[in-house]
């Protein structure tokens, strides 16, 4: 009975250490050290530069998250054609699965493609999952 507990107890232990917690975080490429995801316009690409953001994670079901931007707008991306993301009023939302190192992918809800950083125009796009490091993130906290 003892082990049992004992085991729940890491088990509690492990799960807080790795899930992502509620609040704003910087989103960084893990691909191309000093750029993070910013919003330059309503109907401008979600874009990688050297200019910091900030972007709330909001739980909903499942371990999925709303991610909005500092202004409002969401993270919205194709499902379809060249899959770039851009900032919209519609929630969608990502799971975020930890890689280590406090780097994250991010699954969308509806179609399981993965968020990627576009090294050719610093561009956020959905994508086919490929292990690459352009599909890793660091999620870095506002408090920190």
């Amino acid at each position: 009975m003892k082990s049992f507990f004992a085991l729940g107890a890491l088990a509690t232990l492990f799960q807080s250490a790795y899930c992502l917690a509620p609040g704003a975080y910087i989103i960084d490429t893990a691909k191309q050290d000093g750029l993070a995801l910013t919003q330059e316009g309503d109907n401008t690409p979600l874009r990688f530069t050297s200019r910091v953001q900030f972007w709330d994670f909001t739980p909903t079901k499942g371990g999925y998250f709303e991610i909005r931007h500092e202004s409002g707008a969401y993270i919205n991306c194709d499902q379809t054609g060249d899959r770039i993301c851009f900032p919209g009023d519609r929630p969608q939302a990502f799971l975020p699965e930890f890689q280590g190192e406090n780097k994250y992918e991010l699954v969308e809800q509806g179609s399981g493609l993965f968020l990627r950083f576009d090294g050719e125009g610093n561009l956020l796009k959905l994508a086919e999952y490929d292990q690459s490091i352009e599909e890793q993130f660091a999620l870095i906290p506002l408090d920190q």
